[in-house]
């Protein structure tokens, strides 16, 4: 299942999509950092692994 990225924004505390989708998989293989434009504070922030996590969505039945 492909899933949204999120990291918790360091301005606001809100937790927000980094833009990313990916398969867990690939989430967890991830090095390196990321960057994008928050939608909350409109900075530009940085993430890693260590700081991120995939949206959890409900199961379909």
């Amino acid at each position: 299942m492909i899933q949204t990225v999120l990291i918790r924004c360091p301005e606001t505390g809100a937790a927000v999509s980094t833009v990313h989708r990916m398969r867990e998989t690939e989430f967890e293989a991830l090095t390196g950092e990321r960057a994008f434009r928050c939608p909350r504070c409109r900075q530009v922030h940085t993430w890693t692994k260590d700081v991120a996590w995939q949206e959890k969505t409900p199961a379909v039945a």
